[in-house]
């Protein structure tokens, strides 16, 4: 093989492990970020008093059964709302260290207008939609399951922003 074949093959290899612009200055922007101070600590709050039964009713057009105590947000604690749809949405508490950690892992899209920080996944083939978020102090956690009415992929996406906005709002 020629030398000049050869750099010409490197240069085509190293052009195309460049990254996209969108992808380019989405690392910039991360980088750029202040960021922001972590603990371990866990709200003090029991997830079930956050949201009352009612609101989560206006804000998914239908009734539920709840809150009851169940799963899990990391290193805290859960509640869940089940509708009769069937649907389950889960809210948990989670510390702002273990955001930070999921964070790296979660590969979800960041989600610009919502509290300090937050990212979300889904839907996925199910229909599911995963979101964490977290203010300065505290963190949440929130799952969307199952047929909501009216609900399904943005509205599902803009459903689980909507709880963690008002669950964030509610914690100290």
């Amino acid at each position: 093989m020629t030398r000049s074949l050869c750099l010409a093959l490197v240069l085509v290899l190293l052009a195309s492990c460049r990254p996209s612009s969108g992808e380019d200055e989405r690392i910039r922007a991360a980088a750029r970020a202040p960021r922001l101070a972590t603990s371990w600590g866990i709200p003090d709050v029991n997830p079930c008093a956050i949201l009352s039964r009612k609101a989560v009713e206006a804000l998914t057009g239908s009734p539920v059964d709840g809150p009851r105590p169940g799963g899990t947000a990391m290193d805290g604690s859960a509640c869940q709302y089940t509708g009769t749809a069937p649907f389950v949405i889960t809210l948990g508490l989670m510390s702002t260290n273990a955001y930070e950690s999921l964070q790296v892992d979660f590969g979800g899209e960041p989600v610009l207008d919502l509290a300090a920080s937050a990212l979300v996944d889904g839907p996925d083939q199910l229909g599911d939609v995963t979101l964490v978020a977290r203010s300065l102090n505290a963190a949440v956690l929130v799952q969307v399951s199952g047929k909501i009415p009216g609900a399904a992929g943005p509205r599902r996406r803009a459903l689980a922003a909507e709880i963690a906005r008002q669950a964030l709002d509610r914690l100290p």
